[in-house]
């Protein structure tokens, strides 16, 4: 191995180093393309939708629940709130935020007992 200086510093290190012990210049590191970053990507990076602010499923459900209460007759109704609880637990166990998707639960809840009773009403007459 030969000695070379460090062209930072002029400190002699090695040739097969890959910094300079002195300074921490980076000695015979390859020239980098404006591809290598698309290279470096992490195929395997753990989805970040969980980290993020905004809850997206429990605002759906939220509104999809309201809508159904508002809406939708009565044996449509008891479908859809049932669909829209279901992805508002998906809000409450996958986000930080959880407003919307609680919100969702209780305007699902109560779109379904609405429901049933207008079934329960209506197979009455």
């Amino acid at each position: 191995m030969a000695l070379v200086l460090c062209p930072e510093c002029g400190t002699s290190i090695s040739s097969s180093a890959k910094m300079c012990p002195s300074c921490g210049y980076p000695i015979n590191e390859k020239k980098r393309s404006m591809y290598d970053d698309l290279n470096e990507y992490d195929h395997n990076a753990k989805n970040t939708w969980e980290d993020s602010d905004f809850n997206t499923p429990g605002l759906v459900a939220f509104i999809v629940a309201l809508v159904s209460l508002i809406f939708f007759p009565v044996f449509l109704s008891i479908f859809v709130s049932v669909g829209a609880f279901i992805v508002a637990l998906m809000g409450i166990m996958n986000y930080q935020r959880k407003g919307f998707a609680i919100a969702a639960i209780v305007l699902a809840s109560i779109d379904f007992v609405f429901s049933l009773f207008g079934i329960i009403i209506l197979a009455s007459f």
